[in-house]
Protein backbone atom coordinates (compact mmCIF):
# COMPACT_ATOMS: atom_id res chain seq x y z
CA UNK A 1 0.00 0.00 0.00
CA UNK A 2 2.97 2.50 1.14
CA UNK A 3 4.45 1.82 -2.77
CA UNK A 4 1.00 2.44 -4.49
CA UNK A 5 0.29 5.82 -2.57
CA UNK A 6 4.41 6.91 -3.30
CA UNK A 7 3.89 6.05 -6.54
CA UNK A 8 0.77 8.33 -6.82
CA UNK A 9 2.55 11.02 -5.51
CA UNK A 10 5.12 10.89 -7.19
CA UNK A 11 2.71 10.72 -10.49
CA UNK A 12 1.14 13.41 -9.19
CA UNK A 13 3.78 15.82 -8.66
CA UNK A 14 4.87 15.13 -12.40
CA UNK A 15 1.72 15.52 -13.48
CA UNK A 16 1.49 19.15 -11.75
CA UNK A 17 5.16 20.25 -13.50
CA UNK A 18 3.82 18.77 -16.89
CA UNK A 19 0.24 20.82 -16.37
CA UNK A 20 1.67 23.71 -15.35
CA UNK A 21 5.01 24.08 -17.58
CA UNK A 22 3.36 21.97 -20.90
CA UNK A 23 0.19 23.19 -20.84
CA UNK A 24 0.68 26.68 -18.88
CA UNK A 25 -2.14 25.71 -17.33
CA UNK A 26 -3.82 28.85 -14.81
CA UNK A 27 -3.27 27.77 -11.11
CA UNK A 28 -6.49 27.53 -10.18
CA UNK A 29 -6.67 24.57 -13.07
CA UNK A 30 -3.47 23.10 -11.57
CA UNK A 31 -4.83 22.97 -8.16
CA UNK A 32 -7.79 20.53 -9.49
CA UNK A 33 -5.02 18.78 -10.69
CA UNK A 34 -3.43 17.61 -7.31
CA UNK A 35 -6.88 17.79 -6.21
CA UNK A 36 -8.17 14.99 -8.46
CA UNK A 37 -4.81 13.08 -7.95
CA UNK A 38 -5.67 13.63 -4.10
CA UNK A 39 -9.03 11.84 -4.83
CA UNK A 40 -7.84 8.94 -7.43
CA UNK A 41 -5.64 8.10 -3.98
CA UNK A 42 -8.16 8.22 -1.58
CA UNK A 43 -10.12 5.54 -3.65
CA UNK A 44 -7.56 3.01 -4.02
CA UNK A 45 -7.10 3.69 -0.25
CA UNK A 46 -11.00 3.01 -0.03
CA UNK A 47 -10.90 -0.20 -2.40
CA UNK A 48 -7.94 -1.55 -0.50
CA UNK A 49 -10.33 -0.74 2.75
CA UNK A 50 -13.31 -1.94 1.80
CA UNK A 51 -11.63 -5.50 1.11
CA UNK A 52 -10.64 -4.77 -3.31
CA UNK A 53 -7.58 -6.43 -2.65
CA UNK A 54 -6.89 -7.33 -6.63
CA UNK A 55 -4.06 -4.81 -7.58
CA UNK A 56 -4.33 -5.34 -10.66
CA UNK A 57 -7.67 -4.24 -11.15
CA UNK A 58 -6.47 -1.36 -8.90
CA UNK A 59 -3.93 -0.37 -11.22
CA UNK A 60 -6.51 -0.55 -14.28
CA UNK A 61 -8.97 1.52 -12.75
CA UNK A 62 -6.08 4.47 -11.57
CA UNK A 63 -3.85 4.43 -14.92
CA UNK A 64 -7.90 4.75 -16.65
CA UNK A 65 -8.16 7.25 -14.96
CA UNK A 66 -5.08 9.17 -14.87
CA UNK A 67 -4.64 9.20 -18.62
CA UNK A 68 -8.27 10.06 -19.34
CA UNK A 69 -8.17 13.24 -16.73
CA UNK A 70 -4.40 13.76 -18.61
CA UNK A 71 -6.12 13.61 -21.52
CA UNK A 72 -8.94 15.76 -21.11
CA UNK A 73 -6.47 18.74 -19.93
CA UNK A 74 -5.30 18.62 -23.69
CA UNK A 75 -9.29 18.06 -25.39
CA UNK A 76 -10.34 21.54 -23.31
CA UNK A 77 -7.34 22.96 -24.08
CA UNK A 78 -6.59 22.24 -27.22
CA UNK A 79 -9.40 20.09 -28.91
CA UNK A 80 -6.47 17.50 -29.58
CA UNK A 81 -5.07 14.80 -28.25
CA UNK A 82 -1.49 14.34 -28.62
CA UNK A 83 -0.02 11.26 -30.30
CA UNK A 84 2.41 10.56 -27.53
CA UNK A 85 -0.11 10.36 -24.53
CA UNK A 86 -2.25 8.28 -26.81
CA UNK A 87 1.21 5.56 -27.24
CA UNK A 88 2.10 6.10 -24.00
CA UNK A 89 -1.96 4.79 -22.54
CA UNK A 90 -1.97 2.14 -25.26
CA UNK A 91 1.39 0.62 -24.36
CA UNK A 92 0.33 0.77 -20.48
CA UNK A 93 -2.99 -1.64 -21.62
CA UNK A 94 -0.95 -4.00 -23.48
CA UNK A 95 1.67 -4.41 -20.56
CA UNK A 96 -1.80 -4.90 -18.04
CA UNK A 97 -3.12 -7.00 -20.39
CA UNK A 98 -0.34 -9.42 -20.18
CA UNK A 99 -0.97 -9.63 -16.37
CA UNK A 100 -4.47 -10.90 -17.26
CA UNK A 101 -5.75 -14.32 -17.05
CA UNK A 102 -5.07 -16.39 -20.35
CA UNK A 103 -9.12 -16.77 -20.88
CA UNK A 104 -9.84 -13.19 -20.31
CA UNK A 105 -7.07 -11.30 -23.01
CA UNK A 106 -8.54 -12.33 -25.97
CA UNK A 107 -12.01 -10.91 -24.66
CA UNK A 108 -9.86 -7.17 -23.68
CA UNK A 109 -7.95 -7.16 -27.08
CA UNK A 110 -10.98 -7.44 -29.13
CA UNK A 111 -13.36 -5.11 -27.14
CA UNK A 112 -10.56 -2.44 -27.53
CA UNK A 113 -10.13 -3.60 -31.26
CA UNK A 114 -14.38 -3.14 -31.96
CA UNK A 115 -14.59 0.31 -29.64
CA UNK A 116 -11.94 1.80 -32.03
CA UNK A 117 -13.62 0.42 -35.13
CA UNK A 118 -17.02 1.27 -34.35
CA UNK A 119 -15.75 4.86 -33.38
CA UNK A 120 -13.52 5.17 -36.06
CA UNK A 121 -16.50 4.52 -38.55
CA UNK A 122 -18.57 6.87 -36.74
CA UNK A 123 -15.59 9.49 -37.00
CA UNK A 124 -15.86 9.07 -41.15
CA UNK A 125 -19.87 9.27 -41.21
CA UNK A 126 -19.63 12.13 -39.02
CA UNK A 127 -16.97 13.77 -41.08
CA UNK A 128 -14.67 14.18 -37.90
CA UNK A 129 -17.60 14.87 -35.42
CA UNK A 130 -16.00 12.18 -33.25
CA UNK A 131 -12.33 12.54 -33.66
CA UNK A 132 -9.96 9.67 -34.20
CA UNK A 133 -8.19 10.41 -31.20
CA UNK A 134 -11.40 9.34 -29.50
CA UNK A 135 -11.27 5.85 -30.99
CA UNK A 136 -7.49 5.88 -29.56
CA UNK A 137 -9.16 6.52 -25.95
CA UNK A 138 -11.82 4.05 -26.18
CA UNK A 139 -8.88 1.47 -28.09
CA UNK A 140 -7.05 1.56 -24.66
CA UNK A 141 -10.17 1.72 -22.38
CA UNK A 142 -11.43 -1.55 -24.09
CA UNK A 143 -8.17 -3.32 -23.40
CA UNK A 144 -8.16 -1.63 -19.79
CA UNK A 145 -11.94 -2.70 -18.73
CA UNK A 146 -13.37 -5.24 -21.12
CA UNK A 147 -16.58 -5.41 -23.20
CA UNK A 148 -19.28 -4.92 -20.55
CA UNK A 149 -17.74 -2.15 -18.66
CA UNK A 150 -16.91 -0.45 -22.12
CA UNK A 151 -20.25 -0.49 -23.64
CA UNK A 152 -20.86 1.19 -20.56
CA UNK A 153 -18.65 3.77 -20.03
CA UNK A 154 -19.56 4.63 -23.80
CA UNK A 155 -23.65 4.46 -23.29
CA UNK A 156 -23.17 7.04 -20.60
CA UNK A 157 -20.81 9.44 -21.95
CA UNK A 158 -23.13 9.65 -24.95
CA UNK A 159 -25.82 10.21 -22.91
CA UNK A 160 -23.88 13.15 -21.03
CA UNK A 161 -22.71 14.53 -23.57
CA UNK A 162 -26.42 14.57 -25.44
CA UNK A 163 -27.96 15.84 -22.19
CA UNK A 164 -25.27 18.93 -21.93
CA UNK A 165 -25.65 19.53 -26.30
CA UNK A 166 -29.40 19.90 -25.45
CA UNK A 167 -29.17 22.23 -22.46
CA UNK A 168 -26.56 24.40 -24.39
CA UNK A 169 -28.12 24.79 -27.39
CA UNK A 170 -31.61 25.00 -25.02
CA UNK A 171 -30.10 28.31 -23.55
CA UNK A 172 -28.69 29.42 -26.54
CA UNK A 173 -25.38 28.39 -26.08
CA UNK A 174 -24.17 26.76 -28.81
CA UNK A 175 -25.50 26.55 -32.07
CA UNK A 176 -25.42 22.94 -34.21
CA UNK A 177 -22.19 23.59 -35.76
CA UNK A 178 -20.22 23.76 -32.30
CA UNK A 179 -17.96 21.31 -31.25
CA UNK A 180 -17.53 20.11 -27.53
CA UNK A 181 -14.60 18.04 -25.95
CA UNK A 182 -15.22 14.63 -25.74
CA UNK A 183 -12.87 13.19 -23.33
CA UNK A 184 -14.37 14.97 -20.63
CA UNK A 185 -17.56 12.96 -20.73
CA UNK A 186 -15.72 10.18 -21.09
CA UNK A 187 -13.66 10.54 -18.02
CA UNK A 188 -17.10 11.50 -16.43
CA UNK A 189 -19.10 8.35 -17.57
CA UNK A 190 -15.77 6.17 -15.97
CA UNK A 191 -15.67 7.74 -12.79
CA UNK A 192 -19.63 7.31 -12.36
CA UNK A 193 -19.35 3.49 -13.79
CA UNK A 194 -16.66 2.59 -11.61
CA UNK A 195 -17.75 4.49 -8.38
CA UNK A 196 -21.64 4.69 -8.51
Amino acid sequence: MFFIAGGMLLLSVITFIYLKYRIKLRNTTTLVCILFMTLVLAGVVFYNIIGENDSLYIAKVFWSMYLLFLLTFHDLDEKLLPRRILSFAIAISIILICFEPQNRIAELILTGIVAAVLLSLTSYVSKGGIGMGDAIVFLFLGFMQGAEKTILILLVTIFITGVIGIVLFGIKKANRKMELPFVPFVLLAFVITEFL
